[in-house]
């Protein structure tokens, strides 16, 4: 190692490779400019049979970068890329018979023929029947362009590194939802008492056309989003002591709202309490239908200290980091009146008011409709994360590490349902906080989509979807990891982790195995437990073991051709074993009466007080995993007593394996694989049945990951 730079070889001596990084020494003429290019392309395609969706999608990325040598101690890299998707997904039936009008369904089926399919129905207890709610069909062009500058800058101990980039990112989308209808069935419709009293049958109600709950969406939700983001940073990488290094570093992002350029997008203000609607760029409110968040600003510290012989390192860091929101928090703008009307009815058991499938023409003043908002004031989800390391080198080719990480999550992503009723008994519209909404004085609605008409701009609201940045979350983990660099045909990497992660608020529009709104959401709070990816225990190995023999050589017949067969052999083992998942007991059905949104089931389920959900490891089976005399469906008009994901579910053990041989002919180099996936054939199960009122209540129906797979590849090179 050159005494030109600026490490002690003393301190680095058996960290690794990656410390050759930071070399400084004088470099060549080749090496003052240095140019990087890259490209490839994506065309996945998928038909699955039945209701299925057609995919066809393109995925392009190009990037380019160029490094240059201003001076010996003066490096600057420029990069530019671009990234490109488009995406069509359309379902089997599309462009086929159009089943809503020979059904006679009025008021759904929009998205013309590209759109045509069945209705969903979701029967409770059953597996639903229809096409996909989502994004059937869907358009999908999204650009992404990013420009970005970067110097560092080697001024005696320190190593000082600033710059940024900007981004410019473009989104173009057509896609459907709810478009052909939706209707849920569930018991009570059929009920002796017309409650959950255990004696309905949901596919009664469905055979007499008298849903719980009938959702569509009337319009064409189109969008041209564009959005903007800066970040700039500073750090300092300072060897203090030939033993002890310190890093300080200071970044700041801005990133702004998206907004459309082709249409408008409404929203609604509560600043006043009661919620007003308005369009983005009107009366003072901005066109993005949020405020720019501009306190992005992320400190961050570390250290790294290697005493004495250095093969003992100590390592620890602290630091503040944005998660930007989900862009979906905007797409669901475009699911708005006036130019969508996503209407939602409710069907009261005691006293049925939907009879019939279907929904009559979309008024503006009329139709009842739900409305999605996202909060003015939202915030840039914020991390503060802090770890710390103990390394100890074994040998020269060996070492071990043990750490710990913790993760405090705030400002996260969250949805509520602000005008829910509370449980009881009767209409859930007449109990609503707000019964209707009026857009602000002088609001420009614009030209309207055909066959939308204007009554009022004051209009009647079931359902307020908010989107906000209240969630909170918590991680905490502990790791050992054992690590060997190839050298005389062996290397491997081992880990275990220890993990606890909380949060009280599930991932924005996409939970694991629990609903994505709170029980109860004027008390979001009491929902905080394990988060839905919280996984306690992981342990992960890797090995690579090349056979000490070589396919040439040998002195006799018998020599030979054990070396052509074994020889030069390199094999490659991943296993992987860890804990389950966790998953929340519930309620299919808006058992308390409360209100509810497609396809969201957050009722909890009741917790049967002294008697533990957890069974014997030989007890459990795909028939019963746990033990459900723990829960019992909570009487009507009540929430649960069951907490959020207090239930795991089952782990996961899988090895792969792969063979590889380099055979040399010639001029060409054959590279011969075998590749076997889960190698054992281990059947791991996924999630339980989480539903405590449907029959299939603690049952598992899937797997979790596939049976054994065997691939071959033959590669020839020349």
């Amino acid at each position: 190692m050159s005494s030109s730079r600026n490490i002690d070889p003393k301190t680095v001596e058996g960290f690794g490779e990656e410390w050759d990084a930071f070399d400084q020494d004088p470099m060549s003429e080749d090496e003052h400019r240095r140019l990087f290019g890259r490209y490839f392309s994506v065309f996945p395609f998928e038909n699955l049979p039945g209701f299925g969706a057609n995919h066809d999608n393109k995925v392009q990325n190009l990037s380019v970068t160029l490094v240059t040598s201003a001076s010996r101690r003066l490096l600057t890299e420029t990069r530019f890329g671009f990234a490109r998707m488009r995406l069509h997904r359309f379902g089997e039936t599309a462009n086929g018979t159009d089943l809503v009008t020979e059904l006679g369904i009025p008021g759904v089926g929009y998205g013309g023929s590209d759109a045509f399919g069945l209705p969903r129905f979701d029967i409770q207890g059953y597996d639903p029947i229809g096409d996909s709610l989502l994004c059937t069909p869907c358009r999908y062009w999204n650009n992404n362009i990013q420009i970005g500058e970067r110097l560092t800058w080697s001024l005696g101990a320190h190593s000082l590194r600033f710059g940024g980039d900007a981004r410019r990112f473009i989104w173009d989308m057509l896609g459907f939802f709810q478009n052909r209808g939706y209707f849920q069935f569930t018991s009570p419709i059929t009920s002796r008492t017309s409650l959950a009293d255990g004696t309905g049958d949901p596919l009664a109600s469905f055979l007499l056309g008298t849903p719980a709950l009938a959702q569509r969406q009337a319009g064409t939700p189109s969008m041209k989003m564009r959005q903007t983001t800066y970040d700039a940073y500073i750090q300092d990488d300072w060897r203090v002591t030939p033993s002890f290094t310190l890093n300080v570093g200071l970044r700041y992002e801005l990133q702004t709202p998206l907004h459309d350029i082709s249409k408008i997008l409404t929203n609604l203000d509560f600043s006043n309490g009661a919620p007003v609607a308005f369009v983005g760029g009107q009366n003072g409110y901005p066109s993005g239908l949020v405020y720019t968040d501009k306190n992005n600003v992320a400190p961050r510290a570390g250290f790294a200290w290697a005493p004495n012989d250095a093969k003992n390192v100590i390592r620890a860091g602290a630091g503040i980091f944005y998660a930007y929101p989900d862009m979906n928090l905007w797409c669901n703008q475009v699911h708005n009146v006036p130019l969508v009307f996503p209407e939602i009815q409710t069907n009261n058991a005691a006293t049925p008011a939907i009879n019939t499938f279907g929904f009559a023409p979309p008024v503006l003043g009329r139709t009842l409709v739900s409305f999605t908002a996202i909060d003015l004031h939202l915030q840039i989800p914020r991390i503060e994360q802090a770890s710390v390391s103990f390394e100890r080198q074994l040998a020269s080719n060996t070492m071990m590490q043990v750490g710990y990480l913790g993760a405090w999550g705030s400002s996260l992503d969250r949805s509520r349902l602000v005008n829910n009723a509370q449980p009881g008994p009767g209409g859930v519209q007449p109990r609503r906080p707000y019964q209707t909404i009026s857009f602000v004085p002088n609001t420009d609605l614009g030209p309207l989509p055909d066959g939308v008409t204007v009554q009022s701009p004051t209009f009647p609201v079931g359902p307020i979807n908010l989107l906000e940045s209240s969630g909170r979350s918590s991680y905490n983990s502990v790791w050992f990891l054992a690590k060997r660099t190839f050298s005389k045909g062996l290397g491997f990497l081992a880990s275990y982790t220890y993990a606890d992660g909380r949060t009280d608020a599930p991932a924005f529009r996409s939970p694991a195995n629990e609903a994505e709104v709170p029980q109860n959401s004027f008390d979001p709070g009491a929902d905080w437990g394990p988060s839905g990816c919280d996984i306690r225990h992981r342990f992960v190995s890797s090995v690579i073991y090349k056979v000490p023999v070589s396919a040439a050589g040998g002195t006799t017949t018998g020599g030979k051709i054990a070396r052509a067969i074994f020889g030069d052999w390199q094999a490659s083992l991943i296993y992987q074993w860890q804990s389950g998942f966790p998953f929340t007991i519930s309620v299919f059905g808006d058992t308390a009466n409360a209100g509810s949104l497609l396809n969201v089931n957050p009722i909890r389920a009741n917790a049967v007080p002294g008697v533990s959900p957890e069974l014997p490891a030989d007890q459990r089976s795909a028939d019963m995993w746990f033990n459900t005399a723990a829960f019992t469906t909570p009487a009507p008009f009540t929430f649960g007593t069951a907490t959020r994901n207090s239930v795991w579910g089952p782990g996961l053990s899988k090895a792969d394996l792969a063979l590889d041989r380099a055979i040399p002919v010639s001029a060409m180099q054959l590279h011969f694989r075998v590749e076997m996936f889960n190698l054992l054939n281990t059947v791991n199960y996924s999630t339980p049945n989480r539903f405590v009122n449907t029959p299939q209540f603690g049952t598992i129906t899937e797997a979790a990951t596939a049976a054994r797979q065997i691939q071959f590849v033959f590669r020839a090179m020349f």
